[in-house]
């Protein structure tokens, strides 16, 4: 037996396993790191492959474009949820008013998507009497026409939007647009979903952040 040989062979183990250990440590240590506040420009630029801008609006459509502080006064709530089904696009007749009767004007398709409520950030949820609708499923909908200049919903995404309480052929749901919707990232994130203006520019902050920004502009 070669004596050497077997000292060298127990050394190298001996380092290797040392090498292995200063790795684990260090990925561990770089995991119980807090996050940073905001993301690099960078960052932001590489999720966006995943959370896309909707930067355009629908051509020949008159439009104000509102400003999120109005968006999140006026929604009837704002939720915090994850997209846990696509659901089949129904129809519904646009009405117009004729004196008190109201004609169909004309049908459209809407998309729909069940989601599961994590929290209500602010405002309440029209025909709610719990007071808590963490854990309560709701549908959200769009009209299927502006298909492509809404946020396409896929089930495990997490997003922050507000809400509007449909009425008529649509009770029971609740309206959604690009505006005032952010996406939530894995980790935490928020980017949203439309063109920010440089006063209420939330792209890259935590979670926790944006909330706390949505209760104070709305006022809720």
């Amino acid at each position: 037996m070669n004596f050497g040989n077997v000292k060298a062979n127990r050394n190298l183990v001996f380092l290797s396993s040392i090498v292995l250990l200063a790795i684990a440590a260090a990925l561990a240590a770089k995991a119980l790191l807090p996050k940073a506040p905001v993301l690099s420009k960078e960052q932001i630029e590489k999720l966006r492959e995943k959370y896309p801008l909707y930067e355009n609006d629908p051509p020949n459509i008159s439009m104000t474009i509102p400003g999120v502080e109005y968006i999140y006064k006026r929604a009837d709530a704002v939720v915090f949820c994850e997209v846990t089904e696509i659901l089949p696009e129904y129809y519904a007749d646009l009405a117009q008013r004729n004196g008190m009767v109201k004609e169909p004007a004309s049908s459209a398709t809407f998309l729909q998507y069940k989601v599961k409520i994590r929290e209500v950030v602010a405002g309440d949820i029209p025909g709610d009497t719990s007071g808590d609708k963490a854990g309560s499923d709701i549908i959200i909908v769009a009209n299927a026409q502006l298909r492509e200049y809404v946020p396409k919903l896929r089930p495990g995404m997490r997003i922050v939007t507000p809400v509007m309480a449909g009425s008529d052929q649509h009770e029971g749901k609740y309206h959604f647009s690009k505006y005032g919707f952010y996406y939530v990232t894995d980790d935490g994130y928020v980017l949203s979903a439309f063109v920010e203006d440089d006063k209420h520019a939330y792209t890259g902050r935590r979670l926790d952040y944006l909330k706390g920004k949505i209760k104070d502009l709305s006022g809720k």
